[in-house]
């Protein structure tokens, strides 16, 4: 039994309701479709130094602080005490604030006890000569440099120096300092009182973090929520705003200024502004559509039955999205405005010779039917070409882009669908079904050709269209030829094509963060280039003897100015403790603390101030070690950098180790020397699955070029392989027709790839998109031509038939994509000029170089591409 001849107005209305009714389902699930703005979901898979990278997000969740800025914007030279005393004051409002678990803005007395309490007196035993943490000096010093530490005679003489200090003016502030390290094995003070909390230096009359110029004061805020919580992001936001309020009142007339980023900050002004921007696009994109449909068509209710089913398809897509994942990256989150312009080409098409029928007076019923079997072959395989395209993307390194080919594959398929169950029964019940004469003239009878809905567009399309398909036909050699030339002149743009890797591209470029992370570089050094080692161990102790050997590795390579930093400074591990023991335990000791006392005795100093030095000596003199200090007494630029299990326990435990270079020292991250030496540490290469991963940024970003030119390669060649057998399989496997539809679409991508590398348009990883879309859209003018072929008696007259709808299609493409245009996201800009172009020049190809090619390669044959041309 064949397909019906006509749908009935009862078979519609049902059709449409259920259709309505899935829509309904469909935007009921679309509501709690979330962006994922998660750098982690940016990084590829297959590549070590994203592998690295992601390993330390996952244990350490990417060090997110928030910073907030207090910054002196009065004239004159700056006031420390005042910027300090702000920043005081604005790290206790915002200490106060439920989302947040501590906020500091200079030294504290957690760090002060720390540093007194716990590492000096314990300094013996595992700092060494020089300043704490120099573990160069510290593995270089032999037993000789270390026992002359606890000479008699010098131990006299530096108590000798401490009574000095302690009783010249000011020296209560250093007398705490130096009994709790009276053999100065620390040294000195300035050593050891940053303590690597921040970045910057540290005040010394008020202990504030400032920066080097004096004119900037930093509170480090450690949030209690997620980083990932744009809700709590918004309330912290607000708390900082009330903040900053209270602290210009406890200062009036100062003129002060705030900035703040990091933690759920970024969140918070990730979501608000993704959203504006889908907002504004997918309005500009469904306004540019909109307009387009009723310019050509001269009326309302063609474009609104074809935005209807289109609009119903991405409701489709957005709830099943929805429901399958939860949410969409920012790449994946443009699907709509891409649907909305690739989608209304099906309905274009099939509108277009719905028209034609009902202006030759027969009903909607029958004219709807008709229109789906002429035009139904070549939208089916104009489809399949598209979805197949964008499932390619799904073999890509990159989750966001592998999710956006899911999801517009997906979408195209449901377009097609809602093209069918909502389109086709709204233009039956709009017309009035079957025999209705609604949309006749008033004066009776059908309206004939030339009249009625030939709006003015549509006559100058079809006349735009005639002239260049004739100019194709007429002389179809110098046509070829000057094709062959651009396309030559393409091929020298290709071979200029750059790529960029910086991930800020996927961000937008209005960004609220981006002037405080500008001030933040630019006063405190934080965000230059910066590696993380993460090393683990069985234990906690493992983990830092481990990230001791790696300092060690790695301190001598770094370039001058760069420094490491880890937590193995000041938690010695056993194996550390148990080295010095072996060289200063038992006699050494016992008669270095016999010498002290005997000096403090002399000097007329007080044992009492010294008891936890004394204590260390007394223990190592017995061969004993103190016992490790508790996680609960280390401060937070400790704890952040120290992992323990699950369970709270120590076992597997990690450590992070920052290697700190100036800026530009390392473009591509730690060099290969620096790798090999991290690799070649004895714990690594007794565990592999212990290894240490570097993480960083520039590292990231070389692998990262590497990985998206062997992707655009890639997804470019399986594209075009996937389209071409498609369209082989659409023509019966028929070679010469499927050769003719490729012609427009490999012309047109290479056109616009080379106008790209020639106008230096910067390429990024989402533009690996670009070759595998230009693909699947661009062979659907190519698609429509060649089956038209036999319908309307050879390739030419097909061309003219079909050229307006083609057209059309064309320019609602370029709205959709260029609709991205008004993004704030660089990348999405870029992608969607090159697939607008790309479109374009696709359409060129098709009406004015396939006629050539077709004329030209038909040698006198007969049939769809012979003689039925020059008709």
């Amino acid at each position: 039994m064949g397909p019906p001849r006509r749908l009935s107005r009862q078979r519609s209305a049902l059709l449409l309701a259920a259709a309505l009714l899935v829509t309904v389902l469909a935007a009921w699930s679309a509501r709690t479709l979330s962006v994922t703005t998660r750098l982690e979901e940016l990084l590829p898979e297959g590549s070590p130094a994203a592998a690295d990278y992601r390993a330390f997000l996952d244990t350490f969740g990417g060090f997110e602080k928030v910073y907030a800025l207090v910054l002196w914007r009065g004239e004159g030279e700056p006031d420390a005490a005042l910027l300090a005393a702000a920043a005081d004051r604005l790290g206790e409002e915002v200490g106060r604030l439920p989302g947040v678990a501590a906020a500091r803005s200079g030294r504290t007395d957690a760090d002060e006890a720390f540093l007194r309490d716990r590492v000096l007196p314990r300094a013996p035993l595992f700092l060494g000569p020089g300043e704490a943490g120099d573990e160069a000096t510290d593995e270089a010093a032999d037993e000789a440099v270390l026992l002359a530490r606890l000479d008699p005679q010098r131990i006299a003489g530096r108590v000798a120096e401490i009574r000095r200090l302690v009783t010249s003016p000011g020296g209560a502030t250093q007398a705490r300092w130096l009994a709790a390290d009276p053999l100065g094995f620390s040294g000195g003070l300035e050593a050891l009182t940053g303590g690597g909390a921040t970045p910057g230096q540290i005040d010394p009359m008020t202990g504030a973090f400032l920066s080097p110029s004096g004119d900037a004061a930093l509170v480090v805020v450690t949030p209690s929520v997620g980083e990932l919580d744009p809700e709590a992001g918004r309330e912290l936001a607000a708390g900082l705003e009330a903040a900053y309020d209270a602290v210009r009142r406890a200062h009036p007339g100062a003129e002060l200024d705030f900035a703040a980023v990091g933690g759920p900050l970024y969140a918070a002004q990730d979501e608000a502004v993704i959203r504006a921007d889908l907002v504004r696009t997918l309005t500009g994109s469904v306004l540019a559509v909109a307009l387009l449909l009723v310019a050509y068509f001269g009326s309302v209710g063609l474009p609104l039955a074809l935005v209807a089913a289109v609009g119903s398809g991405v409701l489709w897509t957005a709830g099943l999205t929805a429901a399958l994942h939860g949410e969409v990256s920012v790449l994946g989150l443009s699907f709509a405005a891409l649907l909305l312009g690739l989608g209304i080409d099906y309905g274009i098409h099939g509108a277009s010779r719905f028209r034609d029928a009902r202006l030759a007076g027969v009903p909607a019923d029958a004219a709807v039917v008709r229109a789906g079997r002429e035009t139904g072959p070549a939208i089916l395989a104009s489809a399949v070409t598209t979805a197949t395209a964008f499932l390619v993307l799904a073999l890509a390194h990159f989750r966001p882009v592998r999710e956006m080919g899911e999801v517009m594959a997906g979408g195209i398929v449901a377009i097609l669908a809602a093209t069918v169950a909502v389109g086709a029964p709204a233009l039956v019940l709009a017309s009035g079904g079957a025999g209705s004469r609604r949309d006749s003239s008033s004066r009776g009878g059908p309206r004939r050709r030339g009249s009625g809905w030939r709006s003015a567009p549509w006559r100058w399309t079809g006349a735009l269209v005639t002239a260049v398909v004739r100019a194709g036909t007429r002389r179809p050699l110098p046509v070829v030829m000057v094709a062959a030339l651009l396309t030559a002149l393409a091929a020298g743009g290709v071979a200029r094509l750059d790529l960029s890797v910086d991930l800020r591209a996927l961000r937008p470029t209005d960004h609220p963060a981006f002037v405080a992370e500008e001030l933040l570089i630019e006063r405190f050094a934080v965000g230059l280039d910066a590696s993380t080692v993460v090393v683990r161990g069985e234990d906690l102790d493992a983990a830092l003897a481990e990230a001791r050997r790696v300092e060690g590795a790695v301190a001598g390579l770094l370039p001058p100015g760069g420094e490491v930093r880890s937590p193995a400074a000041w938690l010695p591990s056993a194996e550390v403790v148990e080295g010095r023991l072996a060289i200063l335990g038992g006699e050494p000791a016992a008669e270095a603390a016999a010498a002290l006392r005997r000096a403090l005795a002399e000097e007329g100093l007080a044992p009492a101030p010294f008891a936890a030095a004394l204590d260390v000596l007394d223990r190592a003199a017995r061969g004993e070690a103190p016992p490790p200090v508790p996680p609960e007494e280390w401060p937070d630029w400790v704890s952040e950098q120290v992992r323990l299990g699950d369970d709270g326990s120590d076992a597997g435990a990690a450590v992070a180790l920052r290697l700190s270079t100036p800026l530009g020292s390392w473009p591509e991250g730690p060099p290969p020397e620096v790798l090999e030496a991290i690799a070649a540490s004895p714990g690594s290469a007794a565990n592999s699955s212990q290894s240490a991963a570097v993480a960083s940024v520039p590292r990231l970003g070389a692998e990262l070029r590497r990985v998206v030119l062997s992707d655009f390669r890639r997804l470019g060649a399986w594209a075009l392989a996937a389209v071409c057998l498609v369209v082989l399989l659409a023509f019966r496997g028929r070679p010469r027709p499927a050769l003719l539809a490729l012609v427009p679409v490999c012309l047109g991508s290479l056109w616009t790839l080379g106008l790209a590398g020639w106008l230096a348009v910067p390429l990024d990883p989402f533009t690996i998109v670009v070759a595998p879309l230009l693909v699947g859209i661009g062979i659907d003018d190519g698609l429509h031509a060649l089956a038209g072929a036999r319908v309307h008696g050879g390739l030419v007259a097909s061309l003219l038939e079909n050229g307006r709808a083609m057209t059309l299609t064309t320019l609602t493409t370029c709205a959709g994509f260029g609709s991205l245009l008004a993004s704030s996201v660089p990348s999405l800009r870029t992608g969607g000029l090159l697939v607008a172009a790309g479109t374009l020049f696709c359409l060129v190809a098709t009406l004015w170089v396939l006629p050539a090619v077709g004329r030209l390669g038909a040698s006198g044959e007969a049939g769809p591409t012979g003689a039925g041309e020059t008709s």
